[in-house]
């Protein structure tokens, strides 16, 4: 991976896989999930040690005249001592349902961060394919602006030696240099295609790229559930337990509190202890409370909305991902029985061109449909690459 790093800053030469990496790790999107979902643990955490018990240290110095805050007169005038304090919320039936509430919420955001991942994965690889495309039909161009440079020389050949007439070297000196110029245009798409890569994956914009070719297999598939429906099904049922416990806020609470300290007060000095068991409950509810209670209910029916539409939407996506794809495989074949046919038809006409039995117009167009086919492949190419990206993330490929 640092090979791969260096390689980026400098000459930007990297393959897909790399590219998937470093856009994950370098996405903004997924370090703000991550600490969201860092943040969620968190507040899982302080809840939960809120019902374990608690033990604290404590030391005081009391001293005073006359009768003590109670009413009775003082025994001692100086009380000093020192020891620990532990309590324990035996039953919160609405404190443990928050607790679970604030686990399934965690896990919810954990899930999202995932779908962060597989989004930005999703984008290196849309991004990769549309650079690399851009780059392989600028070749083809460039290619394409060779051999018409060739053919214009051969047709200035034949017109020297009597077999073609002078308008033929013309033309063909023409058509060489509108190739020219769409390579050069095609390399400006290259370029820009290349640039919009390197940001994304944060790196120096340069418009220079050096990709690894990139043979579209089958899409990846994911044996476990889309991250995106997980974060759904999680927020669904953290607002189910959270209008648990704000009802549960009315339930009673069991609270178990002991003291044991060493005590010196006058001349007696000793160890003491106390323990104490208190139930506590509400006996009145305001309307703010019934108010908190029915809005803690939609919102867990607006979560449950939001699961259903989640799932559909999944379900829509993958679907037609997967037949954009079927169809982007289709039409690469196409293109390459295109440019197959292509290839063979100017292959045929060169040859009847140069025998004087074809003219130089069809002659020309037989090559221009030849070039044209190339660069088609290469854009097929590209929206095959696209369309395997959309299906691996459908799939929560990450």
């Amino acid at each position: 991976m640092i090979a791969a790093w260096i390689l980026l800053s400098s000459a930007f030469a990297l393959d897909l896989k790399e590219a998937r990496e470093i856009a994950v790790r370098r996405s903004l999107q997924v370090e703000r999930a991550e600490a969201q979902a860092q943040a969620a643990q968190a507040d899982h955490r302080a809840l939960l040690s809120g019902n374990l018990p608690s033990v604290v240290g404590f030391a005081y110095v009391q001293t005073g005249a006359g009768l003590t805050p109670f009413g009775f007169e003082r025994p001692v005038q100086g009380l000093t001592g020192f020891g620990f304090d532990a309590s324990w919320r035996l039953v919160s039936p609405s404190g443990w349902t928050a607790t679970a509430a604030a686990r399934r919420t965690a896990q919810g955001q954990q899930a999202t961060a995932q779908w962060a991942m597989v989004l930005a994965r999703q984008a290196a690889t849309n991004a990769y394919a549309l650079a690399l495309a851009a780059k392989e039909e600028a070749d083809a161009w460039d290619r394409a602006t060779a051999d018409a440079q060739a053919a214009a020389d051969a047709a200035e050949s034949l017109v020297e030696a009597g077999l073609r007439p002078p308008a033929d070297a013309a033309r063909a000196r023409a058509d060489a240099e509108a190739t020219r110029a769409t390579a050069l245009e095609a390399r400006g798409r290259a370029q820009a295609r290349c640039a919009e890569l390197q940001g994304l994956l944060r790196s120096e914009v340069t418009g220079r790229c050096d990709l690894s070719p990139v043979r579209w297999d089958t899409p990846r598939d994911n044996p476990q559930e889309h991250p995106a429906l997980t974060a759904a099904q999680e927020a669904a049922r953290a607002q189910v337990l959270q209008a648990a416990s704000t009802k549960l806020g009315l339930a009673p609470d069991l609270l178990a509190t002991s003291r044991v300290a060493e005590y010196n007060a006058g001349e007696g000095f000793g160890l003491g202890w106390q323990a104490e068991l208190r139930a506590e409950m509400p006996l009145t509810t305001s309307g703010a409370q019934l108010q908190a209670i029915r809005a803690a209910e939609a919102r867990a029916e607006t979560a449950a909305a939001d699961l259903e539409t989640q799932r559909l939407d999944l379900s829509i996506a993958r679907v037609s991902a997967e037949a954009q794809y079927d169809a982007a495989r289709a039409g690469v074949d196409a293109r390459i029985a295109s440019l197959d046919a292509a290839q063979a038809a100017y292959t045929l006409i060169d040859e009847r061109y140069r025998a004087g039995l074809s003219g130089a117009t069809e002659w020309l167009d037989a090559r221009r449909v030849r070039d044209t086919a190339a660069a088609a492949l290469a854009q097929s190419r590209a929206q095959l690459g696209v369309a395997l990206a959309s299906v691996e993330a459908a799939r929560g490929v990450f």
